[in-house]
């Protein structure tokens, strides 16, 4: 179990680097269907993440790759929600949140899937699938409520941080290499917060967590460098598969949810 988990951790890490996103897309269902108790994955892959990220960002602010005006409205959203966040999570913990949590991960999963297809059908046709978003304010309040509405699922799901803001991000910007930097940095910000909210609640595993870090340190890297060799337009294509494939897996994850039991090894 233990190499699983270190496994794991590196090729998700790959991917952070890679694109920005799919640490909890994938880490949480799949720590769900290895037995970990949700609300304990959804804890532990917070805390992986904080590691995570903050390497993957720390990289990506070496290469410049942070568009800091997007960046800084996404961290006031987040400051905004974070507060509603823990109301809300303290309060549906008094009574049974499984069917909320299904729900969520259903929308999720059909959204995801749906903005993928999107993306890539207009990349691969070479046209844009929007009109990119090029006013200054639009994207200030836009990019304040992007952060006030993934902090909100963050806490919830752990999912978000990049699923959510990666297909955002490729409105209001032409870079991928900014988008993945500016996604991991705000990541960063996000996992921080609801990590600590969780150990609070007591639903970390610290040896999962340390697993998952001990083999994603290496990917991210290796993620990162890998951002500087690729065509943009190979990135950007996959990115969008990434999507897709993220909205699949959380699919399953509530599929598994509905007509599997989960049996806790841990």
């Amino acid at each position: 179990m233990e190499i699983l988990l270190v496994t794991i951790g590196f090729v998700v890490g790959i991917l952070m680097g890679l694109t920005g996103i799919g640490g909890a897309a994938y880490v949480t269902p799949i720590l769900i269907l290895l037995g970990v108790p949700p609300l304990v994955a959804v804890g532990s892959n917070v805390t992986f993440l904080v590691v995570a990220k903050s390497w993957g960002a720390f990289l990506h602010i070496r290469k410049k790759n942070i568009d800091y005006l997007i960046f800084k409205f996404l961290v006031l959203g987040n400051i905004l929600s974070i507060g509603i966040a823990y109301l809300t999570l303290t309060y549906i913990a008094t009574f049974n949140n499984e069917f909320f949590n299904k729900i969520l991960v259903f929308f999720l999963g059909f959204l995801l899937i749906g903005i993928g297809f999107q993306y890539l059908l207009n990349i691969l046709r070479r046209k844009k699938a929007n009109k990119r978003c090029d006013k200054i304010q639009l994207k200030k309040l836009s990019s304040f409520l992007m952060g006030a509405l993934i902090s909100f699922l963050i806490n919830f799901t752990s999912i978000g941080g990049g699923s959510i803001l990666m297909p955002y991000l490729m409105k209001v910007m032409d870079n991928p290499r900014i988008m993945v930097g500016t996604s991991l940095l705000f990541g960063f910000i996000t996992v921080v917060l609801a990590s600590l909210l969780h150990i609070g609640l007591g639903n970390v595993n610290l040896q999962v967590s340390l697993l998952l870090i001990l083999g994603s340190l290496p990917g991210i890297y290796i993620g990162t460098m890998l951002t500087t060799n690729i065509q943009r337009n190979v990135l950007l294509i996959f990115i969008a598969i990434s999507v897709i494939i993220i909205g699949i897996i959380m699919l399953g994850q509530a599929f598994s949810l509905y007509f599997y039991p989960t049996h806790n090894n841990f």
